[in-house]
Order: C-alpha cells, then structure tokens, then sequence
C-alpha cells in the first residue's frame, strides 16, 4: 500500500514566512524584529490598546522583547510599517492557521490585529488586514477566516465590516485569559467566495474618482455617468443631495454602490448622514450603522 508523508503545514508556513513582506501603498507588513521593541513598546504601554484586543498593557522594554521572541515571531504574524517614515504602527496576523492537505480540506485561519492609538482613524488599519485577506485566500488558498471583537470595540467591528465580514454567532461570558475576565465576544466570518465577490465590487469602485463631499465616475469622453454629492451641513452631520446614474447603468447596481461608497466615507469620519430624498433615505435607514 502506498503511503503519503503528512505535510508538517506550520513548520512550512514558518519557512516560507521568514523573509516574507506585504505591501500595500502606504504601508509594508514584514517580520517582526526584536529591534522593534521600544516602537513596540511606546505603543503598547498605552492602556487604550492591548485590553480591548484582550491583552495586557506591555510593562517595559524588555517585556516587548520578550513578546516579539514568544508571541509576534510565529508564522503569519507582521508588523505593520508606514513607508513614509518606517515606524511601527501595529501587528497584524493569521493565527490557528490550516492548511489544506490530503486529510483535511477546510483551510482556514483566524485574523487578529491592533494598531497604536497615534494612527488611529486614518485607515491604516483596514489597508493593512485587507492585505493580509488578501494573502490568505490568494496566496495560502484559504476557504474561511474568522474573526471576532469584544463588546464595546467599535473601531475592531468597522474594520471587519470594510473587509466584508459577517457575523456568525455571538460568545457571552468568553474566557479572555489574558485578562482573566470575561467579555461578550462576536465572532464573524468570511468565506471565499464572499471574498472574491467583495473583489469584483472592488475592482469595479476604481472607476470612480473622489474628492471630500462628491463621488463621481467619469467615461472616456470626460462625461460624468453617475454621481453623489454629501455636504456637510453642520461638522459631522452629512447630507446626501444627489445620487445620479445615467441610463445604461439601470440595474447594474450603480445608485448602490454610490450610497455604500459615500456612507462608508461619511463613517469612517465618524459622521452621520441623511437625505431629503425619500428614496435614499429609505436605504440608509435599511443599511443603518452597526
């Protein structure tokens, strides 16, 4: 009978993680380095950080080098490095990786990241975490990531909510031992084929140009064939005054993808939005912030 050696999946993640770099256009993800441990530990001294991603604050130093040996050395695990000036910004990482092999073929991980509280509501976050989906299902062919955040963690859910997530079940009283307290936990997934559908929308949003309060795609010709306008009427309360799509988008989607565009730029500003228009006000009132 012919047999089949078992592949050893993390000791070749490990190999192949080594020297291995992501990049996006403002940030790079590599190997964390125990160099890196005073950016480290600058940012994760700081109270607001650690505890609600469910770790402790990092105590000195040398308690940040012992982290980057023990904990941010494993496989799939990055800092994450602004390009502009190369400081640390945060970690983000692939965790309980699965691999598919001849045993099993469910190949999956759990994503997990933080970021410094300095870099903070500048989208730093969500570039570098979509990277590292995008190198879970494109380069390690996973099927599924999971990922969750604690009751209360507003900015975790909005980065899983750009990344396409999609809640899957609700954790009450979860352990988080590192605390040694327990917390409501909600859980959410995304599947491969959700992931390649979100990058067709993607891919389809890159024809259009944006500046503060107007979303518009223009033709070859220079013609504008849709459009949104949002103002802000008074600081942080928008208003959505014009949502157009010419006639040969009909159907295709075009008016939602203006309004999911403009409200995720108005979110990410923190702001609120509304409409005069009855139409469009009974869209944003189905798709209400979460």
């Amino acid at each position: 009978m012919q047999t089949f050696p078992v592949r050893d999946v993390r000791k070749e993640t490990e190999r192949n993680n080594r020297n291995m770099e992501l990049e996006t256009e403002r940030l790079i993800l590599r190997p964390w380095r125990e160099s890196d441990a005073e950016e480290l530990y600058e940012l994760a001294k700081d109270p607001e950080v650690g505890p609600r991603a469910g770790w402790p604050v990092h105590t000195s130093r040398e308690n940040s080098e012992e982290i980057i040996r023990n904990v941010l050395a494993a496989p799939e695990t990055y800092a994450v490095i602004r390009k502009e000036d190369g400081r640390v910004l945060g970690s983000v990482g692939l965790k309980d990786l699965q691999l598919e092999s001849y045993l099993d073929s469910d190949s999956r991980a759990e994503l997990g990241y933080w970021i410094g509280r300095p870099f903070w509501g500048r989208g730093y976050m969500p570039e570098a975490a979509g990277r590292l989906v995008q190198h879970g299902f494109e380069d390690l062919k996973l099927e599924r990531l999971i990922c969750s955040y604690y009751e209360g963690n507003e900015q975790s859910r909005r980065v899983q909510e750009k990344l396409g997530f999609v809640p899957d079940h609700i954790q009450r009283d979860a352990d988080v031992p590192l605390l040694g307290v327990k917390r409501t936990e909600y859980w959410q997934v995304l599947l491969r084929p959700m992931y390649l559908q979100n990058k067709t929308r993607r891919k389809n949003r890159m024809n259009y140009t944006e500046s503060r309060y107007r979303i518009c795609r223009r033709e070859a010709d220079g013609t504008v064939s849709a459009e949104i306008e949002f103002p802000e009427l008074t600081r942080g309360n928008y208003r959505i005054v014009r949502v157009f799509a010419a006639p040969q988008w009909e159907g295709k989607g075009v008016r939602e993808e203006l309004l999911e565009m403009a409200v995720d730029r108005i979110r990410e500003r923190g702001g609120s939005v509304s409409s005069a228009d009855p139409a469009v006000q009974d869209w944003l009132n189905r798709h209400p912030a979460r």
